[in-house]
């Protein structure tokens, strides 16, 4: 699934929707990808929704530090 978040749009907004559903029950699943769902300058604002609640979901105690970081980095993007 997460090769397929290089996929067209569409594409993409399906994956990240169906991995937003997951990952409120499997986080363990998604985890090792977080850096895969940060939000990038070029991504569509219902794309950056979805990432942005996907890593919401995976935010834990000894993750949440990197994640607040990155979004310092790219707060003017989002």
């Amino acid at each position: 699934m997460i090769r397929l978040l290089r996929s067209h749009k569409e594409i993409q907004f399906i994956v990240l929707s169906n991995i937003a559903t997951m990952a409120l029950n499997k986080r363990g699943m998604f985890e090792p990808y977080i850096k895969s769902f940060y939000i990038n300058a070029n991504d569509a604002i219902h794309i950056k929704l979805l990432k942005l609640e996907i890593l919401t979901s995976l935010a834990t105690e000894s993750n949440v530090s990197v994640m607040i970081r990155e979004f310092q980095v790219k707060h003017q993007y989002i």
